[in-house]
C-alpha cells in the first residue's frame, strides 16, 4: 500500500510541473528503487520474524496445556529412636 502511495505521490510531483527534466528522472527512480528495497527486506525478515513470533506463541501454548504440576505427598514421619 505505501509503494502504490509512493509513486502516486511521485507522479503527483511530475504532472504539476514543479520539477526540472533531469529531478523528474531522479524522483521517479528513487520511488522506484525504495520499492524495491523495501520489498526484498520485508520478504527476506518477514519468515524470520514470523518464526519468531510463533515459537514464542507455541510454547506459551504448550506451557498452558501441560497439566498443572501436584505437591508430593509429605514423607512418612521417622519413628522415634529405640531407647
Amino acid at each position: 500500500m505505501r509503494g502504490v502511495g509512493t509513486l502516486y505521490y511521485a507522479a503527483t510531483v511530475i504532472t504539476a510541473g514543479a520539477l526540472a527534466g533531469g529531478e523528474e528522472r531522479v524522483v521517479v527512480w528513487t520511488a522506484v528503487a525504495c520499492i524495491i528495497v523495501s520489498i526484498v527486506v520485508h520478504g527476506v525478515t518477514g519468515g524470520p520474524a514470523l518464526r519468531l513470533l510463533f515459537a514464542g506463541l507455541r510454547e506459551e501454548q504448550q506451557r498452558a496445556a501441560d497439566p498443572p504440576l501436584r505437591p508430593r505427598p509429605a514423607p512418612e514421619p521417622a519413628s522415634p529412636p529405640a531407647r
